[in-house]
């Protein structure tokens, strides 16, 4: 008697489709976590804002950009020593998390702990920088981002880079999000942005404007999948092996160079 064959599970290749409606749902649940953790080193390419102007690996992208914010946590930074652009150094102690700022803990990781919780800390306090009436400590917010234009591209051919507000940016983000939720019901990852340079402000300071919704199930599948590949990355954590602190105080201070231009490079998907 011959023997049966095996019947062979043919795989399906249709994927189970998400309504627009359930986004929206979904989006309306996420805007209320998002604007819970607002004030109110890390893996991945960051874009520069240095000069009032945005560039991206040599590319001057201007004085704004139009990108989806597809995921951002908070960030707390302590450094013990000025930065030299020479000789970057990681953080004598950070934190880097989606709990409120002041309720962040230190990483384990931090080279110099200062305090058990951020909101406790001495360098948390207004006054406590070297210079200003600034906190010693640094907030910001960390940001994973795509351009508007890659939107229509295959998920495989978009480039997610990352952004990080300086601490006077953080409270105009901030509002950017809450709007956001009460206006829209919408997370950053549900609209399309245009992030811009305050032109009243004699440093670099950010601003962030909603110009439209994704409407699109296609788009919005995507996003979903950038979302969970960039997730770790975001909340990446510094490498203590590249603290420079302790080498900087036994060094004399050394003579700036020169600054060289930067050269253009070509192949960003994110700075075409």
């Amino acid at each position: 008697m011959a023997a049966k064959k095996k019947a062979v599970r043919k795989k399906s290749t249709s994927k189970a489709m998400i309504s627009m409606e359930e986004y929206e749902r979904r989006m309306a649940e996420e805007a209320e976590k998002e604007a819970a953790k607002t004030g109110g080193g890390a893996g991945g390419q960051y874009v520069s804002i240095k000069g009032g102007s945005f560039t991206y690996q040599g590319a001057d992208l201007g004085e704004e950009i139009n990108v989806v914010i597809i995921d951002w946590t908070n960030e707390k930074a302590y450094y013990d020593t000025p930065y030299d652009p020479d000789e970057p150094s990681s953080p004598a102690c950070w934190a880097i998390g989606d709990e409120k700022p002041n309720d962040l803990e230190p990483s384990e990781l931090s080279v110099k702990k200062q305090s058990d919780v951020c909101g406790e800390c001495w360098a948390n306090e207004f006054g406590s920088a070297d210079n200003g009436k600034g906190k010693a400590c640094k907030d910001s917010r960390r940001m994973a981002m795509i351009s508007a234009d890659q939107l229509d591209d295959p998920v495989e051919d978009i480039e997610v880079v990352m952004l990080k507000t300086p601490p006077t940016s953080c409270k105009n983000f901030d509002k950017y999000v809450n709007g956001a939720k009460k206006l829209l019901k919408r997370p950053t990852y549900g609209v399309i942005t245009r992030v811009f340079f305050d032109d009243e402000a004699d440093y670099e300071v950010l601003k962030f404007e909603i110009i439209d919704k994704i409407g699109s199930v296609e788009h919005m599948q995507k996003i979903e999948q950038l979302r969970e590949q960039i997730a770790e990355d975001l909340r990446a954590d510094y490498d203590p092996d590249n603290y420079k602190g302790d080498e900087r105080k036994k060094k004399p201070a050394r003579k700036k160079a020169a600054k060289k231009k930067a050269a253009k490079k070509k192949g960003s998907k994110f700075s075409r």
